[in-house]
């Protein structure tokens, strides 16, 4: 027999079962926690730290690449369509390019 296998199926049930008991306590801990959480902080605080990373990691151009898409994110909220059609709009220059096709596109709608 494969003692292993039995081994391992009863230690992930063990810890499976550990886990539940654990998230009954804890998950009434962080509905009371969370309820207390200033949301707006939360949120100017992610801003900061994302900002600064992408300062820190690729410069300022990063930073008006995040501009522009945090403008195309907004658009879909501001005019309430599908955040997949943004989406479509971040990827296919991404997929053009790494098809090899970039200076194809560009003729085709003439910006070379």
């Amino acid at each position: 027999m494969h003692i292993e296998y039995y081994l391992a199926a009863a230690a992930i049930a063990v810890s499976g079962g550990i886990s539940f008991l654990l998230l009954l306590y804890a998950s009434k801990v962080m509905a009371r926690a969370i309820s207390k959480v200033d949301y707006r902080k939360v949120s100017l605080a992610t801003i900061a730290v994302i900002t600064a990373i992408v300062v820190v990691v690729t410069g300022w151009k990063g930073v008006l690449i995040m501009v522009a898409a945090t403008g195309i994110g907004l658009s879909a909220v501001l005019l309430h369509t599908r955040r997949m059609n943004c989406l479509g709009s971040l990827l296919m220059p991404i997929l053009i390019d790494m098809a090899g096709y970039t200076e194809a596109f560009g003729r085709i709608i003439g910006l070379w």
